[in-house]
């Protein structure tokens, strides 16, 4: 992991970048205080009483569904997250297209015969966009309140992965971070406490049915991510608060922090319109650089 600890007045903002999703739940083992420590593994193998149905909290009939799902995907979220509405948006794919010309890769027979020399060889490369941005990075939100149902927090994960999608049909590259931030994070210290984790590189493929078992419900911040909370505040000498903090939404200093730029970072979105509405957002987020390239 990647962490900073830094002081704003009197709160510890604690930022950290974990290296896979499945780190925080391994960071919990290695906390030294008996107490803290099983707290931290109580949550992040399920165990933590919540008082609310396994639906409505992590998103999944049971711990073990949600366990099946995050290992072999998910894809009947994917089927209702492409169900989101989503414009056609301003931009010149990158995919590789094919140009005739006197030199290239293969060669055309009958164009040789013709004497068109010209147009005898084909090639391949990519067609820029203007401004030759080719990577987008996303910042999916996936903290919530205990109040705040797993169905609503669908729509975060959801609306990222449909714009990833579109992005990636039209050639962008496409980094997605999963985060979340909350304050009063700590037993007897002010902490502000954020977590992010890289979910798919710029360079990897798209499996949305993986990515959505993580993004698109709240079994993996409610346990791994929970369990990191505990991480977070043992790093300051403290424990976690009994409600693991308040819900908070301000991204941007923890991600400065982290060297995190450019992204589009998403708030909070707990319904279809409000992931429509942000959708709309980010697309002329990306859109406005291209005019201004243009």
């Amino acid at each position: 992991m990647f962490n900073d600890i830094r002081k704003r007045d009197k709160t510890n903002m604690v930022s950290i970048m974990w290296e896979s999703v499945t780190e925080p739940a391994k960071a919990a083992h290695l906390i030294k205080d008996e107490a803290r420590r099983n707290r931290a593994v109580r949550f992040a193998e399920g165990k933590a009483e919540s008082g609310e149905s396994p639906e409505r909290w992590f998103g999944a009939p049971s711990f073990s569904v949600l366990q099946e799902r995050l290992t072999k995907g998910w894809s009947e979220g994917v089927d209702r997250l492409m169900k989101i509405a989503l414009r056609d948006f301003d931009t010149v794919s990158i995919r590789r297209r094919r140009y005739r010309s006197d030199q290239g890769d293969e060669v055309d027979m009958q164009a040789v015969w013709r004497g068109d020399m010209s147009r005898a060889w084909t090639r391949t490369r990519r067609q820029a966009r203007a401004g030759g941005v080719r990577t987008v990075t996303i910042v999916c939100n996936l903290g919530g309140s205990a109040s705040t149902s797993s169905d609503k927090l669908f729509w975060r994960g959801a609306s990222a992965l449909r714009l990833a999608d579109a992005l990636t049909t039209a050639g962008y590259n496409v980094a997605i971070i999963g985060g979340e931030v909350g304050s009063d994070t700590g037993d007897s210290k002010d902490i502000q406490l954020a977590q992010f984790i890289e979910i798919k590189a710029a360079d990897q493929p798209l499996d949305l049915s993986a990515l959505a078992s993580i993004t698109c419900m709240a079994g993996f911040f409610r346990t791994a991510l929970f369990a990191g909370i505990c991480v977070g505040a043992d790093m300051v000498d403290d424990a976690a608060s009994w409600g693991m903090g308040r819900e908070c939404h301000d991204l941007a200093p923890h991600l400065e922090a982290l060297g995190v730029a450019n992204a589009i970072v998403q708030p909070r979105v707990n319904s279809e319109a409000e992931a429509t509405e942000w959708l709309e957002a980010a697309l002329k987020q990306i859109e406005q650089p291209m005019a201004e390239a243009a």
